[in-house]
């Protein structure tokens, strides 16, 4: 992979001078995975300050650790995974915004989404969610992890972790259905 700055022309370069504690080296690699990391902080806490904060902390925990870093994994992979748990602790210590209910008797919302939703869209329907149910549609949808690592990170049951999954589900229809409306209305 070549990157922008002669310095560290390539990813192990980078790697290096970021284990060497390199100003420059770290700077780089901000400017080269912060955007991409800032949308993902932005999945999972609401305001935009404690997002910011959220990958600073990460930022620190990365350059920290970068040492730590097996060769064969990927570098973003493994920069993906501090981001998300420094969310998910950011999470942990605002725990009274959860919503945890063990109720998996109700039946899941089968109502279709509109096709024409842009990604956007999906993006903001997810970011009106509370945070436990935004929390755990996060890790399950987008990050791909199983219910039983959820509940393990949250300390949650695996109960929870699928009835907060399914109930962020019908509410995330329920809010791209209002949004398809407001939008048909619109164009009217």
């Amino acid at each position: 992979m070549k990157l922008f700055n002669k310095t560290y022309e390539t990813e192990a370069d980078l790697i290096q001078g970021c284990i060497k504690g390199k100003k420059r080296a770290q700077e780089q690699m901000y400017k080269l995975h912060a955007p991409k990391m800032f949308s993902i902080c932005m999945r999972y806490i609401k305001s935009q300050e404690n997002a910011e904060e959220c990958l600073s902390n990460a930022f620190v925990n990365i350059f920290n650790k970068i040492g730590t870093k097996r060769e064969e994994s990927s570098l973003e992979g493994w920069i993906r995974k501090i981001i998300v748990n420094e969310c998910l602790q950011f999470i942990r210590k605002q725990k009274s915004d959860y919503l945890y209910l063990d109720d998996l008797s109700k039946e899941p919302y089968q109502e279709e989404i509109p096709v024409h939703v842009e990604t956007d869209q999906i993006f903001e329907a997810i970011r009106q969610l509370p945070s436990g149910y935004r929390t755990i549609f996060n890790l399950y949808a987008i990050e791909n992890y199983k219910h039983i690592e959820i509940a393990e990170q949250l300390n949650i049951s695996v109960g929870t972790s699928k009835s907060q999954y399914s109930k962020a589900k019908k509410m995330l229809q329920g809010i791209l259905k209002q949004q398809g409306e407001i939008h048909k209305q619109e164009e009217s």
